[in-house]
């Protein structure tokens, strides 16, 4: 209970922070949107901070609680901003001469969803209902220790940052490919994680997923005047907040819903109401004003580039647009447009720069692993690519046009593990089987038939979708690749049913709505029983934090194993992971020994015999060596990865008496975790 509580508190010091770098960044009369931005333009600044003290040698506990400490005059302004300036009656909308009004030939606000006050006030109550019990559900899957389930979690995302710290500095990791990957939020998991709160690392995300259904909220209040907004705004926010991959990524410490905010603001900014949003621009005066500027873009765009380097793709995408964009309204190049492009993609990319120019420096390559024939990279081969490109393309249904169509419906089914009976249960889009609420095709396919036309930003939000859906279909089908698109799509669905419903169209609308209400309950159903009932003992304290993690897949060995590693082993030893990449809850440093991990970081080819592998790992100081029967298993049968050279050698070593098993842990299949020990 008390790390939880303590996660808590140190989530609230770091918006506080985030909220108070922010703040200087915009100018927005809304709180709820002035909040909306500032905190992530805080957290990319804060990152980039982080990012500079891990290069001085910085990561001490001293610097991060005093950077915490900085959360409280942080928090203060908030409070002073919500306070102090309350929205205005249709705040969002700039009156109602708005793309609502003029798609459907209206002066005055269209109707609310419901027959009168009463009604509307009971809808109220439901969508806050709904948004409060999936936060809460989430919130207590963050607030629980990291399990088996959380792959990347316990092998990247959390381990390198705890390595860091183990330095007290930013390092070149050589043995994961990962670690060069771009870093923004894992400046944050480091800042918890150097505080002792691993709850607090998750929480970061956490705040990203409830940053990213405000902002759907917050847009469509600004893009549709009166009730319709708030209408458009809670049932796109339901789309969003309801999508089981959205519940499953707030619970884990991952990067994907920090990907979709950013890039998602991007956009936002771009398609907000032109005016004095950020600093002293536009006059000067540094008041708020109801326009969100577009200045924001670049920033907010080079911050996501700094989450994943797929975000490239919709840089390019962006970017293109705003090009068509001044070339359809002006007809010609201009000078203003030159200037903008050049503003855009040049803040977006100087802001991107420490991260491209880290994997440079360390790899040699700015986008590693990527585009290895382009630029290579330290510690890779063509090999590794090849293999890396192959395991990318096991995700989704395949590269064939004709599944353009089929794949947002296979994306909703659960996959089935080994199954190849059919291609809907051999297909695979992610870790956790479903992606989105079942209400947002249906809604979507509905679009066509809206009454009225459609707004000039929903049919530029619609050309950005459809391109981000065909960049994603080609690079790689993983679910949760699509999160930066999630916002668009369920805007769309949401005017699609508000548009049916405004006209009257009876039950077609009944229809569309009863369809949004389930999703909403069976989104609750999820969140309640699928995360936040098998955490709630832990966060409460009635369940011991080793005992949680243990239970979950994985752990039941692997955990055991780690903690026989912390608590028996010299706190200088070095460990090699076989089959294994879980390192997080190991207190050494570790290395993934498999040549598809290390590439040409080891010799693997250079060793004629176990002699020779052993004599190379001690001379490296790796004595000691993890394997998992488990883990080991999901491997195919008839892949590569099956031939590796230690596959012999350690079996060899072991029967002539030069390593020993010094730990095993087997689970009630007989599958176990070993720890060996070089003699």
């Amino acid at each position: 209970m008390t790390e939880s509580l303590l996660a808590l508190l140190f989530l609230l010091l770091a918006t506080g922070v985030c909220y108070g770098i922010g703040r200087w960044l915009v100018r927005l009369k809304d709180p709820l949107e002035r909040f909306v931005f500032a905190v992530p333009l805080g957290m990319g600044v804060l990152s980039l901070v982080l990012l500079v003290l891990g290069v001085c040698r910085l990561f001490i506990a001293p610097v991060f609680y005093g950077i915490f400490a900085l959360g409280l005059p942080g928090l203060f302004f908030l409070w002073r901003d919500i306070a102090g300036r309350p929205p205005a009656p249709n705040s969002g909308g700039t009156g109602s001469n708005t793309e609502a009004s003029r798609s459907t030939g209206r002066r005055s606000a269209p109707p609310e969803l419901g027959d009168g006050a009463q009604s509307g006030r009971l809808i109220d109550l439901g969508f806050n209902a709904l948004f409060v019990v999936l936060a809460v559900c989430t919130l207590i899957a963050a607030l629980a220790p990291p399990g088996g389930l959380e792959w990347d979690a316990l092998s990247y995302h959390l381990t390198v940052p705890k390595a860091y710290l183990r330095e007290a500095r930013i390092f070149y990791v050589p043995y994961d490919h990962h670690s060069n990957f771009p870093f923004l939020l894992q400046m944050l998991y480091t800042l918890m994680l150097g505080v002792k709160s691993v709850g607090g690392a998750k929480l970061c995300h956490w705040l990203c997923g409830v940053l990213l259904v405000l902002s759907v909220y917050t847009f469509a209040r600004r893009q549709h005047s009166g009730a319709n907004g708030k209408r458009v705004g809670q049932i796109a926010a339901l789309l969003v907040a309801a999508s089981p991959i959205v519940l499953w990524e707030a619970g884990i410490a991952y990067v994907d819903l920090a990907t979709a905010l950013f890039t998602w603001l991007s956009v936002y900014a771009l398609l907000g109401d032109r005016g004095p949003g950020i600093g002293d621009s536009a006059g000067g005066d540094g008041k708020p004003s109801d326009a969100v500027s577009p200045s924001l873009s670049p920033i907010l765009m080079g911050f996501a580039i700094g989450t994943k380097w797929t975000v490239l793709g919709f840089w390019g995408i962006t970017l293109a647009g705003i090009v068509i964009a001044d070339l359809v309204q002006s007809r010609r190049v201009s000078a203003e447009l030159v200037k903008r492009v050049v503003f855009w993609a040049g803040v977006s990319l100087l802001l991107a720069l420490p991260w491209l120019l880290r994997s440079y420096l360390y790899t040699g390559n700015p986008v590693y692993p990527y585009f290895y024939n382009l630029f290579g990279g330290r510690f890779w081969s063509v090999e590794n690519a090849a293999q890396y490109s192959s395991d990318q393309g096991t995700l989704g249904a395949g590269k064939d046009p004709m599944f353009l169509l089929l794949v947002p419906w296979l994306m909703n089914h659960p996959h089935t593990p080994g199954s190849s009976r059919d291609l809907v249960d051999a297909v695979k889009f992610n870790e956790y089987g479903l992606a989105f609420t079942f209400a947002l095709i249906p809604l979507l396919l509905a679009a066509p038939f809206k009454p009225g036309k459609w707004g000039k930003t929903s049919v530029v939000l619609a050309i950005f979708a459809l391109l981000g859906y065909v960049f994603w279909f080609f690079l790689v089908q993983g679910s949760r690749y699509f999160l930066p698109i999630l916002p668009v799509v369920a805007l769309l669905a949401a005017e699609s049913l508000m548009g049916l419903w405004n006209a009257k169209k009876g039950f077609a609308r009944y229809v569309g709505a009863g369809v949004v209400a389930a999703s909403g309950v069976w989104g609750m159903y999820l969140a309640a029983n699928m995360f936040a009932v098998p955490a709630i003992r832990v966060v409460l304290g009635a369940q011991s934090r080793p005992e949680y993690v243990a239970s979950t897949q994985w752990m039941g060995t692997l955990l055991p194993a780690s903690e026989w590693i912390n608590a028996n082993t010299p706190p200088g030893s070095k460990v090699a992971l076989f089959d294994v990449v879980f390192g997080f809850y190991i207190d050494r440093p570790i290395l993934w020994a498999n040549p598809n991990h290390s590439g040409t970081l080891l010799p693997w080819e250079d060793y004629r015999n176990a002699d020779e592998w052993l004599a190379d790992f001690k001379r490296r100081g790796y004595t000691y060596l993890l394997t998992d029967d488990t883990t080991t298993s999901f491997i195919r049968s008839d892949s590569s990865a099956m031939n590796q050279a230690w596959r012999t050698y350690l079996p060899e070593a072991v029967a002539s008496g030069k390593v020993e098993v010094v730990f095993e842990k087997a689970d009630e299949r007989g599958r176990a975790a070993r720890v060996y020990r070089i003699l």
